[in-house]
């Protein structure tokens, strides 16, 4: 029993809300990591010189925030000082930065495997080798009390073969 503000007493009961479930109670099992390359639209691709400082400079990069923090390991790994570039165009997605680049307005670091379509029908071009490992990656959650059953590993088997055969890179 509690009492209410109104000097009333009564039964209290609280809201229910969404169980959150402590970390140590799941299980997480990797799918996939997602890898960035360099690209941009065909007409940019066809004249890219990436390992040119000057060739940067002339040059937007589309940025999905994500991404920010990867630009510098480009440099590295083209050998290639940072370009003094205007600073990036940020997007709040990779679908519209992706968007962004098929129409021709820059340079993206495309994520792989999400990027595939474009590039399989020529709207985007890769513009060198190098394949970044990127932060995110993705991994089924499951609660550890179903995970550890036979319908749980079942269950995990069965959404994994789904997933895998899609990937293409």
């Amino acid at each position: 029993m509690v009492r209410r503000q109104s000097g009333q007493t009564g039964h209290y009961r609280r809201k229910a809300g969404p169980v959150r479930d402590r970390p140590d109670r799941r299980v997480s099992t990797p799918v996939f990591d997602v890898q960035l390359v360099l690209a941009a639209a065909p007409t940019i691709a066809a004249r890219a010189r990436p390992t040119d400082r000057s060739w940067w400079l002339e040059q937007t990069l589309l940025s999905p925030g994500v991404s920010d923090i990867a630009w510098p390991q480009v440099w590295r790994a083209l050998k290639v000082h940072a370009p003094e570039t205007t600073h990036p165009l940020h997007f709040s997605s990779y679908a519209a930065a992706l968007e962004a680049a098929c129409a021709g307005h820059g340079v993206l670091l495309a994520p792989l495997p999400f990027s595939e379509r474009e590039f399989s029908s020529g709207r985007l071009s890769r513009l060198s080798n190098i394949c970044l490992p990127s932060r995110i990656g993705y991994s089924l959650l499951m609660r550890r009390e179903l995970a550890n059953t036979s319908r749980g590993r079942a269950l995990r088997r069965r959404i994994i073969a789904a997933i895998k055969p899609a990937e293409h890179f």
